[in-house]
């Protein structure tokens, strides 16, 4: 990306962090609500070991 779409690319990088800042929640709670609260956290859980799993296999030796 040159110089002159930089603005673009930081437009949009905001607008998708703004998005998920309002999507995010409501995904969750319809979530929560439709499966459990405990079904949510496992799979938040799951999503954090599968990331530092991931995280891991990328170290620096």
């Amino acid at each position: 990306m040159g110089p002159d779409r930089q603005g673009e690319g930081l437009g949009l990088r905001l607008m998708l962090i703004n998005a998920s800042s309002v999507a995010m929640p409501m995904v969750f709670g319809t979530l929560g609500a439709w499966l459990g609260v405990a079904a949510v956290f496992w799979c938040g859980a799951l999503t954090v070991g599968a990331g530092s799993r991931l995280a891991w296999g990328m170290r620096r030796d």
